[in-house]
């Protein structure tokens, strides 16, 4: 039975949501006050014990003795004094000069030693996705020896931009069409708006040409939109380099694979005793990436669980090609080539080198934020709603970039309020609705940290969930996660991950389309929260409503959130929570093909995974 909006006599139902108290909510978490509640900051402690007295105080009960729920996150590493790399020619390492000290960096994917050995270039250290049971079609160790040597490694993987580089050179472009595009509505100019449309769309075609192809993008991609005073939509805009990607033939690199950590690995067991390790310009996507050719901060380099068992060191591009020749070429030279051919180009080097890679890793504790309401007939069958509640803080502390004001001023606090103040208000509503209810199942309302740092509140929950009730003896039989639900525009709202339980899309479509716009996503979005819980095959839904100009800016303010948009998304969610939480049973579905599953793209990239589109009046036009 869906209820959804009523209290039951015994107070067996969930309350009505109040759409003010939760905008409330909203306004506070995305106050300047909080400064942006970075994963790594006070603030982000402030907000936390906001929502334990919030919940406290509408009488839903913590998991354990404690709303916090502290996770250890390894924030960077420090690196030794004694760290050290040396490079010569064959016969005469023990003489060659030291590399200077501010040239390298010990790498946490490996183990902290030394190392010593002949040098053996590998190109990416990769091998492509099998296909049909066959050989790789590109293998950089086929037939390479690496017994007691010394691996030069490229990171990431062939025709692969770095994405650090890619996300920021797309804000970049982003930004530059913000800054423009007022003044040019203010004065009517539609051509103005047009070529600025053209230009950044050049822009962002000159990006991704060199890893898709000169013909891989559609004609006419570079054409402005029919109405040039629009933002400039770069979901829509990256839907076809999405699909140029996936088609641009040629091998296929699994995800996973391109990971440090998993190249050291095999490294290892290749017999390789340690390695040196370099991102190549090609892999940069912009001039001035690649000029800069910056080593990473040691500080923000987290060690894995179980490093590698080989000692690694990172040096820059420029440095790589002053240190070494494979077969008379730099290796930037040659990683362009392989690129070109998509053809391996690994071979014994003229080298020795030796490694010394010291750290030692930095941490702290960040805090989950969980509360419950017991079930009244399967309190060990869980359901669990979540939304992050960390965002990316101010220039000074975190990761925003600045906005100028009209009156000159700089906005140093990126305020999060879609990202994610508006998921976390709606949570916290949903608990409060709870306050008087008894549903069949227990409900988890879990607040996670450190998910802009890489997911890291909501893996720690689902891989190591407290010692308590309801998960001590209990399992989780849904996720449901909340991630910017707060600005409802014409591409309307996503549900993601409906093709994970064979029961999404009857609910769903019982429960209706509560007059908005939707679009159903069969697979399931890796960059949020909801991610951690289907690897454990748990059936899971996501509320998306869309990536937008103020993402990731100062700009996404409390005011800009669209409030009774937001009310219906979290009366819709209540419904579909309800009917979980009172038994509807919800079990488990494998993807049906290789497109859905866990995928990089967010709702709606790729057509074929698309269940259907409904208007808002709930007529079906479009599935794919």
């Amino acid at each position: 039975q869906i209820v959804g909006g009523q209290v039951g006599e015994v107070g067996e139902h969930a309350a009505p949501l109040d759409g003010g108290r939760m905008f409330a909510d909203l306004a506070h978490l995305a106050s300047d006050d909080l400064r942006g509640r970075f994963s790594l900051s006070e603030d982000l402690d402030r907000a936390a014990r906001y929502l334990a007295a919030q919940l406290e105080a509408a009488g839903i009960g913590p998991v354990g003795a404690d709303y916090l729920h502290p996770f250890p996150y390894a924030t960077g590493i420090e690196p030794g004094a004694e760290a050290m790399l040396r490079v010569g020619r064959n016969g005469r390492g023990a003489s060659a000069a030291p590399v200077a000290r501010d040239r390298f960096v010990p790498r946490p994917e490996g183990a902290a030693g030394r190392a010593e050995g002949p040098v053996v270039f590998v190109g990416y250290g990769i091998a492509s996705t099998p296909k049909d049971g066959g050989p790789p079609a590109y293998d950089d160790l086929a037939g390479v020896d690496l017994e007691g040597k010394i691996a030069l490694v490229f990171l990431h993987a062939p025709r692969t931009p770095s994405l650090p580089s890619l996300f920021e050179a797309l804000e970049e472009i982003s930004a530059d069409f913000d800054a423009a595009a007022p003044a040019l509505r203010e004065k009517g100019d539609r051509a103005g708006l047009a070529a600025l449309h053209r230009r950044s769309r050049e822009r962002i075609a000159g990006i991704v040409v060199p890893y898709v192809g000169e013909d891989a993008l559609p004609d006419g991609f570079a054409d402005p939109p029919e109405d040039p005073t629009t933002d400039l939509d770069m979901m829509a805009i990256l839907g076809p380099v999405m699909r140029a990607w996936r088609a641009r033939g040629g091998p296929e690199f699994d995800r996973g694979a391109m990971a440090l950590s998993a190249k050291l690995e095999r490294l290892a067991e290749r017999g390789a005793v340690g390695a040196i390790v370099v991102e190549g310009p090609r892999s940069l996507v912009t001039p001035k990436a690649r000029e800069a050719d910056a080593l990473p901060d040691p500080g923000e380099l987290r060690p894995p669980k179980t490093p590698a068992p080989i000692p690694a060191v990172q040096i820059g591009w420029k440095e790589a090609d002053r240190l070494f020749r494979i077969r008379g070429r730099k290796p930037s030279t040659v990683q362009a080539r392989i690129d070109q051919k998509l053809a391996p180009a690994s071979r014994p080097l003229p080298y020795r080198a030796e490694i010394v890679s010291a750290f030692a890793p930095r941490t702290r504790d960040l805090s989950n934020v969980l509360a419950f309401v017991p079930g009244r007939e399967h309190p060990e069958e869980i359901v669990v709603v979540g939304a992050h509640y960390d965002h990316i803080g101010t220039t000074e502390e975190g990761m925003c970039r600045p906005v100028e004001r009209d009156d000159g001023s700089k906005d140093t606090i990126c305020n999060g309020a879609d990202d994610n103040a508006s998921g976390t208000a709606m949570v916290l509503e949903l608990a409060r609705s709870y306050a008087r209810a008894r549903p069949a199942r227990s409900v988890v309302f879990a607040f996670f940290a450190g998910e802009e740092l890489g997911l890291h509140g909501s893996k720690a929950l689902a891989d190591h969930p407290p010692k308590a009730p309801p998960f001590d003896g209990g399992e989780v039989v849904a996720m449901i996660n909340l991630d910017m639900v707060g600005r409802l525009h014409a591409a309307g709202l996503a549900i993601g991950g409906v093709g994970t339980s064979p029961a999404w899309m009857p609910l769903l479509d019982r429960i209706g389309n509560g007059g908005m716009k939707i679009l159903y996503e069969r697979a399931v979005a890796s960059r949020s929260d909801q991610a951690n819980f289907y690897r454990h095959r748990i059936p899971v839904l996501f509320f998306f409503t869309g990536v937008h100009r103020d993402y990731h800016r100062a700009t996404d303010e409390a005011d800009r959130i669209a409030r009774d948009d937001m009310a219906r998304i979290g009366d819709l969610v209540a419904k579909v929570l309800w009917a979980v939480a009172d038994g509807l049973p919800v079990p488990y579905a494998p993807p049906k093909t290789p497109d859905e599953g866990l995928v990089p793209g967010l709702p709606g990239s790729n057509p074929k995974t698309v269940e259907k589109r409904v208007r808002s009046d709930g007529t079906v036009y479009g599935s794919g």
